[in-house]
């Protein structure tokens, strides 16, 4: 048998002048849940309407229905939550990634600066630290401690320096340096896993009986 549409069904000799919502007011209004006392968990549904074998069959199909669009708000609602927090950790690692790389800039500016400093003293290596400074000491002590401990410093620094410029420049990712940012991908490896598990392989809800057309009228039938 064909399906009817609701409408034809709530009201079968409608026109163009029937006015739907005072229809669907009454279908609502003979729609009843009725409660098991012992356990909240089970309900009946229950479609007062004179004709009994097409209410019966539109009332199986809207508990059907209703059980349908309920299991779709759920997987919708749980992938709706799982897909912001990788969301949420994409933006933190992304933002993470670009402040390191930031940071990397800021070291070899500061680097470079203190280079240009040490290069502008003359202190290339320990030779032309001690000619390219004219130093008057008297105490030949304390010249071997401004010639090993001054010089040498600056002479260590200024290699050091340069290295680590050129380390810097050379680095192909910073990822290894950025704190936290392994747990962060973690998170994401373990959202990326619950996502592909989302499954519709689950019951809202289970219909013990089928809606069915009474063989006895629930209420007096009124004489017209």
């Amino acid at each position: 048998m064909k399906l009817k549409k609701i409408i034809d069904i709530l009201a079968p000799g409608h026109n163009t002048k029937t006015y739907n919502p005072i229809v669907f007011n009454a279908f609502q209004t003979s729609f009843h849940y009725n409660d098991d006392k012992k356990n909240i968990r089970i309900f009946s549904v229950v479609l007062e309407w004179s004709d009994q074998e097409q209410v019966a069959d539109l009332l199986n199909r809207y508990v059907e229905s209703v059980a349908l669009q309920t299991k779709q708000e759920i997987i919708s609602k749980r992938k709706g939550y799982l897909l912001q927090n990788k969301i949420n950790i994409e933006q933190a690692i992304s933002s993470k990634r670009a402040m390191a790389a930031q940071r990397r800039s800021d070291e070899i500016v500061r680097l470079s600066e203190a280079l240009y400093i040490a290069k502008g003293l003359k202190i290339n290596k320990y030779s032309d630290s001690v000619v390219g400074i004219n130093i008057d000491i008297k105490s030949r002590k304390l010249e071997d401690s401004v010639n090993n401990n001054y010089f040498d410093s600056y002479l260590v620094r200024s290699y050091a320096l340069a290295i680590q410029i050129e380390a810097l420049k050379n680095r192909k990712s910073d990822d290894p340096f950025i704190e936290d940012l392994r747990i962060l991908q973690e998170q994401l490896v373990i959202i990326n896993d619950k996502l592909l598990a989302v499954s519709d392989d689950f019951e809202v809800a289970r219909i013990d009986q089928q809606a069915f057309r009474p063989t006895v009228p629930i209420k007096p039938i009124e004489e017209k």
